[in-house]
């Protein structure tokens, strides 16, 4: 299903500009665009890159806290 920056992060739960900086810095580009200029992705796969992003940032601030702890 294609989905706008902005409806997959109502969904997911985050603001919007942060959601297409992410996507900005993360270089992933729209497989579509509609006839308002509206910038379209895969929500399937905005899903899966969040949710590795989100694993990321727990295994991380894991070692942060591990490493303050030793």
């Amino acid at each position: 299903m294609l989905v706008s920056p902005t409806q997959f992060a109502r969904e997911i739960g985050i603001e919007a500009a942060l959601a297409r900086e992410l996507m900005k810095f993360l270089e992933i580009d729209p497989v579509a665009i509609s006839p308002q200029k509206v910038k379209l992705f895969y929500g399937e796969d905005l899903k899966l890159v969040f949710e590795k992003l989100q694993k990321l940032k727990e295994e991380v601030l894991k070692e942060l806290k591990n490493s303050k702890n030793s």
